[in-house]
């Protein structure tokens, strides 16, 4: 990415319940796949490396709209979503359909976080490999746990 083409992605952070009152926090599942942004044209790591994701699923994307989030090939996948997005050749091309997609945020969108989700929403309606990352709101402690236990039991 260019200098005046970027953004620092936001990075998650260690919860601490002595110092932090989740209460209103949006939570989800911690996807275990690989951190890319599309910018509109491709798809770059946090670092910058170009992902050579294939025309085919560049087409699914919206042009000149930055989306951040997760290419992901499913549960106790990721060794083999690196396999496929990391490949520098087109040897893993046609692989690139079992990776999706998960936006977490619209970064370069006015607004608070509800009105970028809501962009991104939109603009990923029509893809076939774009989704959008389930988010819940956060009530107390007691409901996190609940919501982590939901997202173990089911192998995540």
């Amino acid at each position: 990415m260019a200098k005046n083409d970027s953004f620092n992605v936001i990075l998650a952070e260690k919860w601490n319940p002595e110092e932090h009152n989740i209460e209103g926090w949006y939570m989800s599942e911690k996807l275990d796949g690989v951190r890319a942004v599309w910018n509109g044209h491709r798809f770059y790591s946090r670092l910058g490396n170009v992902f050579n994701a294939p025309k085919y699923y560049k087409e699914q994307f919206p042009k000149g709209v930055w989306l951040d989030g997760e290419l992901f090939a499913g549960r106790k996948q990721f060794q083999n979503c690196v396999s496929i997005v990391k490949t520098k050749s087109d040897a893993k091309s046609d692989q690139w359909k079992y990776i999706q997609f998960m936006c977490f945020d619209a970064p370069k969108v006015d607004g608070g976080f509800e009105k970028r989700i809501k962009y991104a929403k939109k603009k990923l309606e029509n893809s076939k490999y774009g989704f959008i990352v389930k988010f819940k709101k956060c009530k107390n402690e007691k409901h996190l746990l609940q919501e982590l236990k939901k997202v173990e039991d089911g192998g995540g």
